[in-house]
Parts: C-alpha cells; sequence; structure tokens
C-alpha cells in the first residue's frame, strides 16, 4: 500500500504555499530498482557481522531524540507536511523492509555491483578567515585513514576549504598524504551554490558548523557521494553499499544524522532540503518558535535533513541508516568532528540563528 503524505493548500499562509509549491517540483524525481531475493547471511563477512547491530535502534521505530525535537517536528508536520509521526512511521516500515533484504544481500555478496551512489567522498574545513586555525594533526590522521578502507581504484577525494592560502599545512599535509585528495575552494561552486543568503548570515555569524550544514548539502546535490565530519571512522569498506542503497546516513536516534551522509547528485531529498533553505525568509513569524529549546540549527541542519528525508524518498529508495558506534559500519567523535580543545570552529551560543 503507498503512503500517501499530500500537501493540503486550503487554508495555509500564501508564503507557506509558495515555498510547498516550489518544494514539489522535487517529488517527481523517482529512482527503482530491480528486485533482488533475500539470502542468508554469510558469517564470515564483516558486513553480516554487524548487520545484526546496524538494526538494533531499528529507525522506524526508534524513540531517540525524538522527545527532543518533537515542538518542532510535530507543528511541522502538521502545518506543512500535512501528516504525522504515526504516518512517517508507517512509510518507515516499508522502505527498512526493502533495506534489511537488500543488506543482507550484500553482506552474503550474493549481488552484482551495480554503482548507484558516486565514489566519492567530501571534507570540509570551514574556518574564520581573519585568525583561521588549522585541522589537528590526528583528524587528518583519522581522514587518511579512512580513505584507505574504501577498496577499488574508481575512488575520488575532495577537500573543500574556502582559501587555501589560509590553511597552508593543512594543505601540505594533504598533498604529501599520497592519498590523491584534490583540494578544492568553494569559490568554485558558488555558481551552483543554493541557499546563499543563509550561509553568508550563517558564516558572518560565526556559526561554521551551521555553515558546513549547507555546504554538506550543496555537495551531495551537485556531485553526490558521502560527506562526513573529521570525527568520522569508518569500520569497513563502503563501497558495496554505495553500489546498491540510495541514500546512507548516521542514524541518531529518530534524526538522519549530518555528520555521515551519502546520496547521489540531484537527489529528491536533498534537492528538497536546499529547495526550502532557499526559501527559509519565507516561513511565517509565527512558525520560526518551533523548536526554540534545540540547541543545534533545525531548521538548516539535521532537523531539516530528517524531515525531507522521510517526506521525499520514495517507495522504492533503498535507505540504510546506520546508528554510530565500535561495532557498526561507522563510528564517530561526535560534535568533536567541529568542537574540541582547540578551537576549530564556533559552538553555537544561542538555540537558532536567525533567518
Amino acid at each position: 500500500m503507498s503512503l500517501n503524505i499530500a500537501f493540503t493548500m486550503e487554508n495555509k499562509p500564501m508564503l507557506v504555499r509558495i515555498i510547498l509549491s516550489a518544494l514539489s517540483l522535487s517529488s517527481s524525481f523517482s529512482i527503482g530498482f530491480a528486485s533482488e531475493g533475500t539470502t542468508s547471511l554469510d558469517p564470515k563477512s564483516k558486513l553480516s557481522c554487524i548487520g545484526e547491530r546496524l538494526f538494533q535502534d531499528a529507525w522506524e521505530y526508534s524513540k531517540g531524540n525524538y522527545s527532543y525535537y518533537q515542538s518542532f517536528f510535530e507543528p511541522f508536520y502538521k502545518e506543512i507536511l500535512d501528516t504525522d509521526v504515526n504516518k512517517v512511521r508507517e512509510k518507515r516500515i516499508r522502505l527498512m523492509e526493502t533495506s534489511r533484504r537488500i543488506y543482507s544481500a550484500v553482506a552474503s555478496k550474493q549481488v552484482e555491483s551495480n554503482t548507484r551512489i558516486p565514489h566519492t567522498t567530501h571534507r570540509v574545513w570551514i574556518t574564520n578567515a581573519e585568525s583561521p586555525h588549522e585541522i589537528p594533526t590526528e583528524r587528518l590522521q583519522t581522514y587518511f585513514n579512512n580513505l584507505g578502507i574504501l577498496e577499488g581504484n574508481d575512488w575520488e577525494h575532495i577537500f573543500w576549504c574556502l582559501d587555501k592560502t589560509k590553511i597552508p599545512q593543512t594543505v601540505q599535509a594533504i598533498e604529501n598524504s599520497g592519498k590523491n585528495i584534490v583540494v578544492r575552494e568553494l569559490s568554485e561552486i558558488m555558481p551552483q551554490f543554493r541557499g546563499k543568503g543563509v550561509y553568508e548570515r550563517l558564516y558572518n555569524g560565526k556559526y561554521y558548523t551551521a555553515v558546513s550544514d549547507v555546504v554538506r548539502f550543496n555537495l551531495l546535490n551537485i556531485f553526490g557521494g558521502i560527506y562526513s565530519d573529521f570525527g568520522a571512522v569508518f569500520k569497513v569498506d563502503l563501497t558495496p553499499l554505495l553500489d546498491k542503497f540510495d541514500y546512507l546516513f548516521g542514524q541518531e536516534g529518530y534524526l538522519v544524522g549530518t555528520t555521515f551522509v551519502a546520496a547521489q547528485a540531484r537527489s529528491p531529498v536533498f534537492n528538497a532540503v536546499l529547495e526550502f533553505i532557499d526559501n527559509l525568509d519565507r516561513v511565517p513569524v509565527e512558525y520560526r518558535s518551533w523548536g526554540d529549546h534545540i540547541v543545534t540549527p533545525r531548521w538548516t541542519a539535521l532537523g531539516i535533513l530528517t524531515l525531507m528525508m522521510d517526506h521525499y524518498t520514495m517507495e522504492s529508495d533503498r535507505v540504510l541508516p546506520i546508528p554510530y558506534g565500535e561495532d557498526s559500519l561507522v563510528k564517530t567523535n561526535h560534535m568533536g568532528s567541529w568542537l574540541g580543545e582547540t578551537p576549530m570552529a564556533i559552538a553555537l551560543t544561542s538555540p537558532q540563528p536567525s533567518f
């Protein structure tokens, strides 16, 4: 049975109608897949060993972090998406039935490779232009080690920054790493960059973590591939999963995390996220207080990504939530990717940057 989460346009403020009209354009994109039979897991496979851990806190049933975001999600569901958490969970159940079957087939090596998500990695470093900070050595080493885990000769690795000349030690370390990493500046993609107004306000306000969220959404939309923070550690080769899934992301209980996320270029979800950010100024003032107690930016980070992932995934999409952990596919030093003993970035000091 197809889940229908339709927009009801009647009785909605005109500005929200404009946002939804723009967002609805992305819903016509569909990704199909060929049916693959269920297979038993090979006990010798690293992926199969992790499989049980992967689904312990089932994304479709998880209550983790939901209560914290409840005051944001519930009015958004009702006023903008015309749905509720129960309907969202019903859709997740159907998506995860497919995902478990596909994961089982991949883990037992019973499927042919067929690249869906590009074999491209993205790392981003945002720092203050006037007093820039280099990336700590241990973070860079984690980055280099991660790339060594990914198998195959067709991988492209891109490190993104604002200005190479501001972080010369970091650039030199990357160039000397032997990992064939290309260092690029964000100015190269500014002609295609979406949400520029929000990006500039966040950067000028020194909300560097929030800036990086807008950047990673753009990179995944333009190029596709894997984005991960410097604190993320790959525990296994992720190549087989990129070849069989449409979306991979770090699961934070109920939430779709942004520390690790992978997708195809121009996917419906990231197109919708950026369409929303593009129209953020049009959100009615009375809606902007939703989830005021939430410390991280809910309108431009994992809050909006969770909502758009739930709404814009197709019934045919293959979605793989990955809980972080030593015995999972990805381990992360959460928030340590940006905040730590060194002043790599400035933590958010107010609940939500203004927009």
